[in-house]
């Protein structure tokens, strides 16, 4: 299949509203999985993890920081809604202003997960979360996201990052409108 055919395809039938799309998105636009393939192999579209794509244009185009969320989108895409972003995955979502953070996605959840199942790039947190310091978004182009509050994200980079990260994300969480009664009160049950 020629590159020119390939490339044709993912400029009209890639899904209009999507940032990134999974194997699925795309099956149902009407591309199928030899184009996908081809799509991969000639640098059209980037894998970045399985079964979720993005252009190649779109990676390129973006700076690391944003790269560091089209992964995370991607992570969403395939979540389909079903796990809970926390710490700095959170702090991305939250827009706020990340420094020397790793690029790892955080997810929490209320029970011990096997790390034998879970992928390399994934930092599983084992957390009761109170469902008033969770939020419900829908992302455009991505999906269905759930995450920790504001006040939970900034102190759970608080206390895993460093005092220059916990610095960073706690000024850019001011701006944002963190609420400082209730980050004391969430600091006071933490202890």
């Amino acid at each position: 299949m020629d590159i020119h055919t390939v490339a044709n395809s993912f400029s009209s039938l890639w899904p209009s509203d999507r940032v990134v799309a999974t194997t699925g998105q795309l099956l149902h636009a009407g591309l199928d999985t030899r184009i996908i393939e081809a799509g991969v192999e000639r640098n059209l579209i980037l894998r970045l993890r399985r079964g979720v794509y993005v252009p190649m244009h779109t990676w390129q185009g973006a700076k690391p920081w944003d790269r560091d969320k089209l992964v995370l989108a991607g992570h969403i895409a395939a979540g389909n809604g079903s796990y809970v972003y926390s710490h700095f995955s959170s702090a991305r979502l939250h827009d706020l202003q990340l420094w020397n953070s790793s690029k790892l996605i955080h997810v929490s959840t209320p029970y011990s997960a096997s790390p034998a199942r879970t992928s390399q790039d994934i930092a599983v947190h084992f957390a009761k979360i109170a469902p008033r310091e969770l939020v419900q978004r829908f992302i455009p182009g991505v999906g269905l996201a759930h995450h920790t509050s504001l006040p939970r994200t900034v102190l759970e980079c608080a206390m895993r990052g460093s005092l220059e990260q916990a610095v960073i994300i706690g000024d850019s969480a001011l701006h944002a409108g963190l609420n400082l009664n209730e980050l004391a009160e969430l600091a006071e049950l933490a202890e």
